[in-house]
């Protein structure tokens, strides 16, 4: 009778451990090679500010991994912060501030697109890193932050096109995550909360705006399903198996999606923008 109630106890632990699958209506991931070929020709005639850290180095791998190395359709360039840059259309991407210290991030980019030489930029964007945002993070002050930041930047700069990202997601798989679950204790979940937290803020604020949406693009399998878990009676989403190696940064496959979404934003937001 002792097992039997310990098996018990255990089960909703066991059933919440497991990914749910939630079926959804999702766009596919890879366009038509004509679909693409059209929107990354798009983006590169423009010039593109890009500023992140290491998952958007995967993004970055998988955009390279895109294109026709005989006829590459985007110059990427990898610039610092004072760094002069090439004339022309390019798509530049900056490694700013440091992981675990989003505040920094904003600062710097604001630096860069108030820079002299960052005039004519066509679009900038900003994403954060999964260690920018955790159980710790005061959400609500750290949107407020990039909320304010964007609506100066704004009004210095009336003609560039701002992209928003969301922050992305991580996983926690294995069996010390399964008992960390089971004792009650705090995993990455907690964190990812936290993370859809001011993503939901994000969206509300300026979901009419264009917005490069890596946790809904994260937590969407290539079957149309969606990884998630549930706590307290609401579900909540997760980085997809599929597209990592460690449960943050993204493998082959998962940045090639990202990046395929990436470049549909961006050529989009560009198309709609003002004559």
């Amino acid at each position: 009778m002792k097992a039997l109630s310990i098996r018990w106890l255990c089960l909703p632990s066991l059933l919440t451990f497991w990914a749910c699958h939630e079926p959804v209506d999702v766009k596919k991931t890879m366009p038509d090679n004509a679909a693409f070929q059209e929107q990354i020709s798009e983006v590169g005639k423009a010039r593109i500010f890009f500023g992140h850290q290491s998952v958007g180095g995967n993004v970055l791998d998988g955009l390279n991994s895109l294109m026709d190395s005989s006829q590459p359709q985007v110059n990427v360039v990898k610039a610092g912060k004072d760094a002069a840059l090439p004339p022309g259309p390019c798509f530049v991407h900056s490694y700013l501030g440091e992981n675990a210290n989003p505040a920094a991030k904003i600062r710097d980019f604001a630096e860069f697109v108030n820079q002299p030489q960052s005039q004519d930029w066509n679009a900038v964007l900003l994403k954060f890193c999964f260690l920018d945002i955790t159980r710790n993070t005061d959400v609500p002050s750290l949107f407020k932050l990039y909320q304010d930041t964007v609506a100066s930047l704004k009004q210095q700069h009336p003609g560039v096109i701002f992209i928003h990202a969301t922050a992305p997601l991580t996983r926690a798989d294995g069996l010390k995550a399964f008992v960390k679950k089971l004792l009650g204790k705090r995993t990455a979940e907690e964190d990812n909360i936290r993370r859809l937290e001011y993503n939901s803020l994000l969206m509300s604020a300026f979901g009419n705006e264009p917005v490069f949406d890596i946790s809904r693009i994260e937590s969407t399998r290539p079957d149309g399903s969606r990884e998630s878990f549930a706590r307290s009676g609401k579900k909540y989403y997760q980085l997809a198996p599929e597209y990592t190696t460690d449960g943050g940064h993204l493998n082959a496959e998962g940045s090639r999606v990202l990046a395929v979404d990436l470049i549909h934003v961006i050529a989009e937001a560009l198309k709609r923008r003002p004559s």
